[in-house]
């Protein structure tokens, strides 16, 4: 505290407001770095939506295809219409397995993918035995396939795949709640420290002030107003000092007021002690 006493009022001015400076920059940078976490959050979130939950959505819908195409096959009774469900059917399976090939990479390791994985590569071996019945004949067989085998095998398929959606869909909302956090903390610390940082501008505002009132003695417009009365000759006018106050502007004043005083006294008594040895 001494030594900040011993300070000059221009140092003490840097100081207060230098602190006050590196609370703003500590601000800014922590909103930055927040901001930046937060971005790269909502960025991972987007990816796993584009990597994972749109192909797992569009492996589904391509799993259904095939048990539209491979029942159209069936049921209508033109080769040749049968056998553009079936073209159709080859074409929906690629796209899902193509599909299942760019997730594996994605779910190394994770249990419910595997056991969706295996029951798509199974399904995607009984869907050759639509084509080998159609073109044998064999419609009783393709049939009792669709409904004893195929069907229940992709209601499980369905199963299957909407629960690894459900984990992928649960951890994408987990990471939107963390950022959702994040922001949360953010603007409660920047509200914080920006009101830290006003506090510190008021407190520091009133220091410098009631420093600058007791070097001054008194308020700056009334230690100008005794200034300029005595200036002008007025050694009358009241000089009020604060109790143990003995080196503001007013005391000074005060002081060069009494000296004055004296000195207008001294020549006032020389005067006078000149005139009665005249007379």
């Amino acid at each position: 505290m001494r030594s900040l006493s011993a300070l000059s009022t221009r140092a003490k001015l840097g100081v207060g407001f230098g602190l006050v400076g590196i609370l703003i920059i500590v601000l800014a940078v922590f909103a930055w770095r927040e901001l930046g976490n937060v971005g790269q959050e909502l960025a991972a979130q987007n990816t796993v939506r584009t990597t994972q939950l749109e192909r797992l959505y569009e492996l589904r819908e391509s799993l259904a295809q095939t048990g539209l195409a491979a029942r159209n096959a069936y049921i209508f009774p033109d080769v040749n219409d049968a056998r553009r469900e079936l073209a159709l059917l080859d074409k929906h399976k690629a796209r899902y397995l193509a599909q299942l090939q760019a997730l594996e990479p994605l779910f190394v390791g994770n249990a419910d993918f595997a056991k969706m994985r295996d029951g798509l590569l199974q399904m995607a071996q009984e869907l050759n035995r639509p084509r080998r019945y159609r073109d044998a004949g064999q419609l009783t067989e393709y049939g009792s396939f669709l409904v004893n085998e195929c069907s229940p095998l992709r209601r499980q398929n369905v199963l299957d795949i909407d629960r690894v959606i459900t984990t992928v869909q649960q951890y994408v909302a987990d990471g939107t709640a963390h950022a959702q956090e994040s922001i949360a903390t953010a603007k409660t610390t920047i509200v914080v420290v920006t009101l830290a940082a006003v506090a510190l501008s008021v407190l520091i505002g009133s220091a410098i002030t009631a420093h600058l009132l007791r070097q001054l003695g008194g308020e700056p417009v009334e230690v100008n107003r005794i200034a300029s009365a005595i200036a002008s000759g007025d050694l009358t006018v009241d000089v009020a000092v604060r109790p143990n106050d003995d080196a503001s502007v007013m005391h000074a004043i005060r002081e060069m007021q009494a000296s004055l005083q004296n000195i207008v006294a001294q020549v006032r008594g020389g005067t006078d002690m000149i005139a009665t040895a005249s007379s």
